[in-house]
């Protein structure tokens, strides 16, 4: 991608993704937490904050993979948050994330992609759970890709561990 389209696309993402005021609000209080416990300390809070919008916004039974992701979709698309893609990998599930929505402060990108991505992983793990899904299954970023494109991994933690 140029630089010119990765600037384009920024554009968008702020004016459709970021409304100004209640996004600087959660943005803020954000990095306000982050600075005062720390990064990876904020993360069990924040997976939290995603379980609990999960319960708010549950998804209807999904008889298959298309349609655990139309059910993913179809909420992700009301907050406004990007899209994703369903992918099974052996007996795990990969989702990959797409159009994550990204701060008006560059300098803290990756910081709030990593935030925005403990908040994924309590939201897509309940849903997940919500399914039929394992309590010894987790859900895991597992790859960046860039601050608005990011994979998540849903696996047994035992299979992994050993």
């Amino acid at each position: 991608m140029t630089h010119q389209t990765q600037d384009r696309a920024y554009r968008w993402f702020l004016k459709n993704q970021t409304p100004a005021g209640w996004f600087d609000v959660i943005s803020l209080m954000i990095e306000g937490m982050m600075a005062n416990v720390g990064e990876q300390e904020s993360h069990p809070f924040l997976r939290q904050v995603g379980k609990s919008l999960a319960e708010s916004w549950p998804l209807e039974a999904a008889e298959t993979l298309g349609a655990l992701e139309k059910n993913f979709n179809e909420v992700l698309n009301c907050f406004n948050w990007g899209v994703v893609t369903l992918t099974a990998v052996d007996d795990s599930v990969v989702i990959r994330h797409l159009a994550l929505p990204v701060t008006h402060n560059q300098q803290q990108q990756l910081r709030w992609c990593h935030a925005f991505s403990a908040i994924l992983e309590g939201l897509y793990g309940h849903w997940m759970l919500g399914q039929g899904g394992s309590e010894r299954m987790v859900m895991k970023r597992s790859e960046v890709y860039s601050v608005s494109d990011v994979e998540f991994h849903y696996f047994n933690v035992s299979e992994k561990d050993a």
